[in-house]
């Protein structure tokens, strides 16, 4: 699974706890969930919608501007924001915040009228005078009814979501365990006197002990013979093949860059390794090394060339 998505499905998580927090009344669990969250839009609405509940409409009000700046025409902002406006101005009863208590009924009733249905806190301990506290549980069933399916709604999102990725991570895992067996076999079936094999964790390179030419391209005595016995070992192997040129820097030529001489070198092992192998010469891809890459310290050693080896 990739990073992003990691983070994604962990938010999306937290989210779902914290709305899950609200809903039970735990407004300070909420709080803390949503601390852990960058001030997106749906955490802003959230927080909102959590301080309008326990009574606190300025916080309410400022978390819903913040909404707005992220994305104006914001219908729940908008919303939230007039009947805070009305409730501070007049319009409706101004709630009444004591020790132990949340909203009053009237506050619930405006803020459950703009919250989309997501509101789970009831007005416990009553209301002021004029606020019956039938009114108030029937608003906060209707709206708890339409937060519980929403929340369930998102949590089977998040299930699906996490299902996808723990089945993407499966298949990858798998993918990742088969090229590993591969390049095991490779190692184990290139491994052969006079070269050195290094098992790595994307490919496995081929170094051979003594240089293969002794000069320009013109190979040692045991070069040939050891270039076809690899080249039959390749035989059958699921294997991509890279012949990599290597050639010693000239005092007072260039010290980096590529070489034409390494470039000819690598062509010339590549032929061997086809002849041995049966495949054609295409199947060998070249490239040369850069002239600060040496294989070996001794000049005599470093000409040559190495093999790369990925999962074909």
């Amino acid at each position: 699974m990739s990073e992003p998505l990691r983070v994604a499905l962990a938010d999306q998580l937290i989210l779902s706890r914290a709305q899950d927090a609200a809903r039970d009344g735990d407004l300070a669990g909420a709080a803390r969930l949503l601390d852990e969250l960058e001030p997106a839009v749906p955490v802003l609405d959230l927080r909102a919608r959590v301080h309008a509940q326990a009574g606190e409409l300025v916080k309410a009000d400022a978390c819903w501007a913040r909404v707005q700046l992220l994305e104006p025409g914001h219908e729940g902002a908008e919303t939230g924001r007039a009947a805070i406006a009305r409730i501070r101005s007049g319009g409706r009863a101004r709630p009444l915040v004591t020790p132990g208590r949340t909203a009053t009924a009237a506050a619930l009733i405006a803020v459950a009228a703009v919250t989309g249905g997501i509101l789970w806190a009831s007005a416990a301990g009553g209301g002021p005078a004029g606020a019956s506290s039938g009114a108030s549980s029937g608003v906060s069933g209707e709206a708890s009814g339409g937060g519980d399916s929403a929340l369930a709604a998102a949590v089977q999102r998040a299930d699906a979501l996490q299902r996808q990725l723990a089945a993407l991570d499966a298949g990858q895992r798998a993918a990742a365990d088969e090229r590993s067996r591969r390049l095991d076999r490779i190692a184990a079936q290139v491994a052969l006197p006079g070269v050195h094999v290094e098992r790595r964790a994307d490919e496995v390179r081929v170094v051979f002990d003594e240089g293969l030419f002794s000069s320009g391209t013109e190979l040692t005595g045991q070069a040939p013979g050891l270039l076809a016995e690899l080249g039959r070992r390749l035989t059958g192997l699921p294997v991509s093949v890279t012949v990599v040129g290597h050639a010693v820097a000239v005092p007072g030529g260039p010290s980096g860059g590529g070489s034409p001489v390494a470039l000819a070198r690598a062509e010339v092992a590549a032929e061997h390794l086809a002849r041995g192998s049966g495949l054609p010469l295409t199947a060998f891809r070249l490239a040369t090394a850069d002239q600060s890459d040496t294989v070996h310290p001794d000049p005599a050693r470093n000409r040559t060339v190495t093999l790369s080896l990925t999962s074909g």
